[in-house]
């Protein structure tokens, strides 16, 4: 009687052990799902801000949006909600540029607006205008924010001086 009961005891150990080694490896598994997750994020971060920077520079080097096209082939203007000149570059996942939406993961938008005290039609004329830049992951559901980052800035395309 005493052998079962140790053999008993034995196999309630053995469960207890199995058991806190199945929730310890739940737990390391959503860490590494976690990590993996951040980890991804960070990546597409770090893309969107060197496409918003490069894109600002060029703008600031050049001081006319039309000239875009020369540093970014895919550039296509696009059509703003406010009427306000703009153009757009997509992206795929591996944040390889396209040249139409079909398979883009990713979207950059240049958004121009001129000085209204010079009169200054955005993107057209000499003078201080506003930029913004902001880049969208188009796979985010709506409950995620879709904007991955965004820069406003103003530039003098007279002076081709960029201040943030």
């Amino acid at each position: 009687m005493k052998q079962r009961s140790s053999s008993g005891l034995f196999l309630l150990e053995l469960l207890l052990s199995i058991l806190l080694f199945a929730a310890s490896s739940a737990v390391c598994v959503r860490l590494f799902v976690e990590s993996y997750l951040v980890s991804e994020k960070s990546d597409n971060l770090s893309h969107a801000v060197h496409i918003s920077e490069s894109l600002a520079a060029c703008l600031q080097s050049s001081g006319n949006p039309e000239e875009l096209s020369q540093y970014f082939p895919q550039i296509l203007p696009f059509s703003d909600q406010t009427g306000a000149s703009a153009w757009t570059l997509y992206y795929s996942e591996d944040w390889e540029s396209l040249t139409d939406e079909s398979e883009a993961a990713f979207q950059a938008i240049l958004t121009l607006s001129g000085s209204e005290d010079n009169g200054n039609f955005p993107g057209t004329s000499a003078g201080p205008q506003s930029a913004n830049i902001a880049i969208w992951d188009m796979n985010a559901t709506e409950t995620d924010n879709q904007t991955l980052y965004s820069l406003s800035f103003a530039f003098d395309s007279e002076k081709q001086e960029v201040t943030q």
